[in-house]
């Protein structure tokens, strides 16, 4: 039970004064970039609509969820971006989210072995995220993680 309450405490200190609910975080705010489809929509093409981008991000983060038996589905995610002629910096933010919560899946038993540090790397890949942006978001949810488990996470 001290874990829980040492996670609560952590949690609630971060977000007392936000107001942010259970949802995911919304990552690109740092970053200037939102994460919403609304937001999104005034720089991308007027015949894409909010359902799509919607739908757009729900098939990126099933694809990070279940890889590597999605790997087929990056390329079509790619082709849909261009399709949907959805911006840039928000679909950069997108895979940034999701990127980052692929690392916490990885980390939430404090030991990152050799080959999910090969998978983390090959959805890097297939996300196009550059080396340093990455070992940048890495560092930063390791950090986080340290932090709430009190101690080092082991193979990072």
């Amino acid at each position: 039970m001290r874990f829980l309450d040492r996670l609560k405490r952590v949690l609630e200190d971060r977000h007392a004064l936000s107001g942010i609910n259970a949802k995911r975080p919304d990552p690109g705010a740092q970053s200037g970039v939102t994460l919403s489809p609304e937001a999104a929509a005034k720089s991308s093409s007027a015949s894409t609509t909010d359902y799509d981008r919607e739908q757009w991000r729900r098939k990126l983060r099933r694809a990070v969820e279940l890889y590597p038996r999605t790997q087929a589905e990056f390329a079509n995610l790619e082709a849909d971006e261009k399709a949907l002629d959805l911006d840039p910096d928000w679909a950069l933010a997108c895979k940034r989210e999701e990127f980052a919560w692929a690392i916490r899946r990885i980390v939430a038993d404090r030991v990152v072995t050799p080959s999910e540090h090969d998978r983390l790397d090959e959805i890097r890949e297939l996300l196009n995220l550059s080396e340093e942006d990455a070992a940048a978001i890495l560092h930063g949810v390791v950090s986080d993680a340290e932090t709430v488990f009190d101690g080092n996470i082991e193979g990072v």
